[in-house]
């Protein structure tokens, strides 16, 4: 189970990363305005992709056994991509805009 969990938090640190590569370059071609106007900061928001990314990648590595099943899978996968959507679309959604 230890193995299961390690490998889906290292899945779940590849989308933090590659989001957090694009507000790094949104930073330093815009400069911190588009995060103040939001009320955060550049931390936060890399912050908050690496918690859920880990976070949804642990308990994907947990439920992984019921995945055998079609609804498992489901069960499994589909409230977790929905954490990550619902997570980018609070954080990103209005940097996006700015652009």
């Amino acid at each position: 189970m230890f193995n299961r969990i390690k490998r889906g938090a290292a899945i779940g640190l590849a989308f933090p990363c590659l989001y957090s590569l694009y507000v790094t370059g949104l930073y330093l071609i815009q400069g911190p305005e588009p995060f103040q106007r939001l009320g955060t900061n550049l931390g936060v928001v890399i912050g908050t992709y690496f918690f859920g990314g880990i976070s949804a990648g642990v308990v994907v590595g947990v439920l992984q056994p019921i995945a055998r099943w079609r609804l498992g899978e489901e069960l499994n996968l589909g409230p977790h991509a929905y954490q990550a959507w619902e997570l980018e679309a609070k954080v990103g959604q209005d940097v996006r805009i700015s652009l």
